[in-house]
């Protein structure tokens, strides 16, 4: 009988102090403790600072969680370095002692505050939340509120917001968006849209199509409010160049044969007396830009075509006047004959 009290004895006296010890330790409660620290377990610690309180070296865990189904899949805390700066505590799922899952990084800042997160899969970490608020997808030194970096040139890989569900591919219908600082870059359906739209209506665009909202500078970025939508500084190669014209100069044939003009009712068809009175002192045809002009403000390409097909057809009707004189003159000299 005495062998048996003995250890019920001691049982009840280690109970009483709130220790329990383990092969591997000692199990601390603070039952007896009257304050706000009352009902705190520690593992590994003596002095429980919270409801349970676990104290573990480095790079070792401080907690398993495994169900019995499968027994080397489990959830893990772990303590790591207390550099600044660095990785200092971490919770995950891993395989017997495979870390290379899904895990969240808790860095320790430069002092007591300023720590930062990092998030892993497959052994590798994927996203950074700086100090500054920062998200880095791909990158651990985030320099914008989300700055994404991807090794591949896809564009696809970067960001795709789907609209909706697609069911003949499972895939959805895609819009890849960047925001810029002054506005935004879409690619879309194929192609770039460039600009703020209202209401965000976004246009109808097909593959391979470019759209900028406002203007397009190739070799320079010396725009004014006044320039055009495309400046180029340097040379076009195409094969073709369209202008798209309002009124052509048939006002010139309309006002000779007719009269009058309804496309131009103001035109009046210079004499040649008067073209050469004007180029004698001007030196250049009337209408025409000056040489001195077309440095300084430059040549009009819609402007120009029109006023050269206006001089043309001036011409070819002075062509017909000095024929038919010509023919009057040679019908008298055959007639003196």
């Amino acid at each position: 009988m005495k062998k048996i009290l003995l250890p019920i004895a001691l049982l009840i006296t280690g109970l009483s102090f709130g220790q329990i010890s383990t092969p591997q330790g000692t199990v601390t409660t603070t039952t007896n403790d009257t304050g706000s620290t009352a009902g705190n377990v520690g593992i590994g610690t003596t002095n429980p600072t919270a409801k349970l309180h676990i104290f573990n070296g480095n790079h070792s865990y401080g907690a398993i969680l495994a169900n019995s189904s499968e027994a080397p899949f489990s959830l893990y805390t772990k303590t790591l370095d207390r550099i600044v700066n660095t990785e200092m505590f971490r919770l995950g799922l891993k395989y017997n002692t495979d870390e290379n899952n899904g895990f969240i990084s808790f860095y320790r800042g430069n002092g007591t505050f300023g720590g930062y997160l990092g998030f892993s899969t497959n052994g590798q970490e994927r996203l950074k939340i700086d100090t500054q608020g920062n998200v880095g997808i791909g990158t651990s030194t985030p320099e914008f509120k989300l700055d994404v970096k991807n090794g591949s040139t896809t564009l696809s890989q970067y960001l795709r917001l789907r609209d909706f569900d697609d069911p003949t591919n499972n895939t959805g219908a895609a819009l890849t968006q960047i925001i810029s600082r002054d506005g935004n870059t879409m690619f879309w359906n194929g192609g770039i849209v460039m600009g703020q739209y209202a209401n965000n209506a976004l246009p109808d665009l097909g593959e391979g199509h470019l759209l900028v909202r406002e203007k397009v500078g190739i070799g320079t970025s010396n725009f004014t409010q006044d320039d055009g939508k495309l400046l180029i500084n340097g040379k076009i190669l195409c094969e073709e160049v369209e202008v798209i014209q309002d009124v052509l100069p048939d006002y010139v044939f309309q006002k000779y044969y007719t009269g009058s003009s309804s496309l131009k009712a103001d035109y009046e068809m210079p004499t040649l007396e008067e073209v050469e009175a004007f180029t004698k002192t001007n030196h250049h045809l009337p209408n025409v830009p000056s040489a001195a002009q077309v440095k300084e403000e430059g040549m009009q390409l819609k402007e120009m075509t029109t006023i050269l097909l206006q001089k043309v057809e001036e011409l070819t009707l002075y062509t017909i006047e000095q024929e038919k004189r010509i023919k009057a003159l040679e019908a008298k000299l055959a007639e003196k004959k």
